[in-house]
C-alpha cells in the first residue's frame, strides 16, 4: 500500500498506521453513527460522488460489498475521538 501511495499516486504526506478492530458486528456499528446523519451532522458535498459510499450504507447486508460503509465507520470514529477534520479536494 505505501509503495501505491508514493510511486503511482505521488501522496508523499500521507503515513500508514494499523486500525485496531472494533467490538461489536457491522451493523450495530453503523446503527451506531446513524443518529449522526439523521441530525445532519455528516453530510456530504453534493458536487462529488459519492453513491458507491451511500448505495452501500442503504443497501447494508443487501449489498455484496462493505468497504465504504467500514471505512465511513473508522473515520467517524476517528474524528469522534481527535475532533473535526475538513478535507480539501484540488
Amino acid at each position: 500500500m505505501k509503495r501505491i501511495l508514493f510511486n503511482d499516486w505521488q501522496l508523499y504526506n500521507l503515513s500508514i498506521s494499523p486500525v485496531k478492530g472494533f467490538r461489536g458486528d457491522k451493523l450495530a456499528r453503523l446503527r451506531g453513527i446513524m443518529g449522526l446523519f439523521e441530525h445532519k451532522k455528516i453530510i456530504f458535498n453534493k458536487y462529488r460522488d459519492f453513491s458507491c459510499m451511500v448505495d452501500e450504507i442503504v443497501n447494508f447486508g443487501h449489498s455484496p460489498h462493505d468497504d465504504c460503509a467500514d471505512s465511513l465507520n473508522i473515520v467517524v470514529q476517528g474524528l469522534m475521538r481527535r475532533g473535526s477534520l475538513q478535507v480539501e479536494w484540488n
